[in-house]
């Protein structure tokens, strides 16, 4: 009996349909580059490029779902199991309101900083000013304390806590792409899982999204000392999509691929503990190791019978 990984096994053709193409993750941007292209241009560009990117990224894996519906019509064709994996399959798709709402409110403070450099020259100054605003925390400042100098109505300070609102909520909403998206796929998952377990086949499993990274962190913590708020949710949206392209998008279609394959399908899995020098079969569903009593962790191991 031998231990192999799921994630690691090379998948071959299905019978008279070929698998679906293991996505790379290299079109995701990382935390640090979203950081410094969006430090560059003032917090436009990540808001510009990832809505579309990440629909298209979403569109293909709502397609490559079709392989594992087929796959699993082979095990319980009923129309009842048909239909809510199609369903399941079909609220995957992106949700193009949200990517439109992002370009729109990209577009809306982009004109609105226009106008406001038609009615007087343009300065590289005034316009770190407007979307960084770091140079106005002394005119805060004296607007709290009282001061005629830092009054609410003076036009930078406007125009600044405008373009941060603005960006924030085309992050926001692209954030909130990311996590639907993520929520809709777990949906199908389960789905898929409540098809495969009862046949012995160990089931998918889907990545921890995780908690924030010391350098998304870090990255907040900089451009709020800067004055730049919309950093803070451009790296949070940085942060969930990279985490989903990269790792977990990647991860299911590996596993996908590893269940559909011909070796996959006539492979009989135990579940075993991971405690070393235990290695007990454990029944499903199984938290706790009947024997050692250890925590079964996520993934557990395959083992080959």
């Amino acid at each position: 009996m031998s231990t192999t990984s799921s994630l690691n096994a090379t998948p071959v053709e299905l019978d008279g349909d070929a698998q679906p193409p293991i996505p790379s993750g290299s079109t995701a941007w990382s935390v640090a580059a979203s950081a410094m292209i969006g430090g560059f241009t003032f917090g436009i560009l990540p808001a510009l490029a990832w809505p579309q990117k990440f629909c298209d990224i979403a569109e293909r894996e709502s397609d490559r779902l079709r392989a594992p519906i087929r796959w699993a019509s082979g095990i319980d064709n009923t129309k009842k199991t048909i239909d809510a994996l199609n369903e399941a399959r079909s609220r995957t798709r992106p949700r193009v309101f949200l990517s439109v709402l992002c370009y729109a409110l990209v577009f809306y403070i982009v004109a609105a900083i226009w106008m406001e450099f038609r009615r007087q020259p343009f300065s590289l100054d005034r316009l770190i000013e407007y979307t960084y605003g770091y140079a106005k925390y002394a005119r805060h400042v004296a607007w709290i304390s009282g001061d005629a100098y830092g009054s609410p109505f003076d036009p930078t300070h406007g125009i600044h806590t405008l373009w941060c609102l603005t960006l924030s909520l085309a992050y926001g909403a692209q954030w909130l792409q990311v996590r639907l998206h993520r929520r809709s796929v777990g949906r199908f998952v389960k789905l898929f899982n409540r098809i495969v377990e009862p046949r012995g086949i160990q089931p998918v499993q889907m990545r921890e999204s995780g908690g924030f990274r010391p350098l998304t962190v870090v990255g907040a913590v900089v451009f709020g000392a800067l004055g730049a708020w919309w950093g803070i949710p451009m790296l949070l949206a940085a942060s969930a999509q990279s985490r989903y392209t990269l790792l977990t998008r990647r991860s299911l279609a590996l596993q996908f691929a590893n269940r559909m394959s011909k070796s996959g399908e006539q492979r009989t899995f135990e579940r075993r503990c991971a405690t070393q020098g235990c290695g007990a079969v454990l029944p499903q569903p199984a938290k706790f190791c009947p024997q050692c009593g250890g925590r079964v962790p996520k993934p557990m191991l395959d083992q080959v019978g």
